[in-house]
């Protein structure tokens, strides 16, 4: 099967809080709210053009989250009322005019998202396990999943599956700048793999020597970091050379599997009817042909590394990280502690699905799902449980 073979087969539609949306004026309010409508570009890229192009300042523009780039999806924005936009200037996105709140759009104001998935070329076995895992869904208006992460979460991983933090948190100066140095991520091109090969060469000899980048695209602050690691710069001022978005997206990542983890183990030792999927970086359990317990269903856990929140969810999990010196590190770094609940399983709504012929593929089927999950659940993650073995 073929998940995202293009940005239309994946759309995605926030869906704001009932009593926001209550409240919103066609007339007159303090900010402007408008619908974002963009497709294979960053929730960011639209957001700097739409400042730039206006001369309002970024931090001005307001949003609820970051949508999918390789998708289609449409997502609310709000700007102070004495800004204007040109709304019919933009070729490569599009926004329109909704109204106008006396509130500005904030991380929690989006509900939900509304999601139709395009699954294209399948084969007689994956519509036979679709079939099946359907037919065997306890009650098709009252579907309930684990609420893992799934692969996108940990995009920047790379190939040695490994996570920065871990380093960071071990205050392993070399161990990080090796692994960061050679790491390949999907998005790195031709040449900048091939330069991390090299250099991965260089530190198995355990030699120290002159390397250079040769300015390859995306390797300019890779080279800082390898030049101030040889004249014997300190962790602390290494780390402060890197941008402060990826810091944050690493400590999410390393949340996010220690989350995925426990959550895996937790199903296990309580549930007796389990299938197994795998993601990026281990296994998944998913229960399967069972009820959710009564007492699981809005259940909510802390991330590991918070202490203020005593569970017993990470009981059994190896962490040799002592929290207090987490603690020291996340000040250092000025990152904000995640003090958040998770729901450990989500409510699937509004489930429907079509099989069709395929229109790109000769001979094979494709399948439709149109379904809507909470604010910050992974439509990925439902449609493994769907295509379970």
């Amino acid at each position: 099967m073929i998940l995202k073979k293009q940005a239309i087969d994946f759309i995605v539609t926030e869906n704001l809080t009932q009593k926001y949306m209550s409240l919103i004026s066609k007339t007159k309010g303090s900010y402007k709210i408008f619908l974002l409508d963009k497709i294979e570009l960053d929730t960011i890229y639209c957001l700097r053009q739409i400042s730039k192009e206006n001369d309002i300042p970024l931090d001005k523009i307001n949003f609820c989250g970051l949508k999918d780039r390789h998708a289609k999806t449409f997502q609310y924005i709000t700007i102070p009322s004495m800004y204007k936009i040109d709304v019919k200037r933009y070729k490569l996105f599009n926004i329109k005019h909704i109204g106008y709140t006396e509130e500005k759009l904030r991380l929690g104001l989006n509900k939900s998202n509304s999601f139709e998935i395009t699954v294209r070329k399948l084969t007689d076995i994956e519509e036979s396990d679709l079939n099946r895992n359907i037919k065997h869904i306890p009650s098709p208006r009252n579907i309930y999943i684990p609420n893992y992460f799934d692969d996108q979460r940990f995009s920047n991983t790379g190939l040695k599956k490994e996570l920065h933090f871990d380093y960071i948190f071990r205050w392993d100066l070399n161990g990080f700048v090796r692994f960061h140095l050679t790491n390949i991520i999907n998005k790195d091109e031709k040449e900048l793999r091939q330069k991390k090969r090299e250099l991965e060469e260089i530190f198995e000899s355990k030699k120290s020597k002159f390397f250079s980048y040769e300015n390859v695209k995306g390797s300019l602050n890779l080279q800082k970091i390898y030049d101030f690691y040889n004249r014997k710069k300190d962790f602390f001022f290494i780390l402060k050379t890197i941008n402060n978005e990826d810091i944050d997206m690493w400590y999410s990542a390393f949340l996010s599997f220690y989350f995925n983890f426990a959550l895996a183990n937790y199903i296990e030792k309580n549930y007796s009817k389990i299938k197994i999927s795998d993601y990026y970086l281990g296994n998944l359990n998913y229960v399967y042909n069972d009820k959710i317990r009564k007492q699981d269903i809005d259940k909510q856990i802390p991330f590991i590394t918070n202490e203020r929140f005593p569970t017993d969810f990470y009981d059994g999990i190896d962490f040799p990280y002592s929290r207090n010196n987490i603690k020291s590190i996340l000040k250092k770094l000025r990152i904000k502690e995640n003090l958040s609940l998770r729901n450990i399983f989500i409510r699937v709504e509004n489930f429907e699905y079509t099989i069709e012929k395929d229109d790109m593929y000769d001979g094979y089927n494709k399948v439709i799902f149109k379904f809507n999950l909470p604010s910050g659940s992974y439509a990925t993650n439902f449609v493994k449980y769907l295509f379970l073995k």
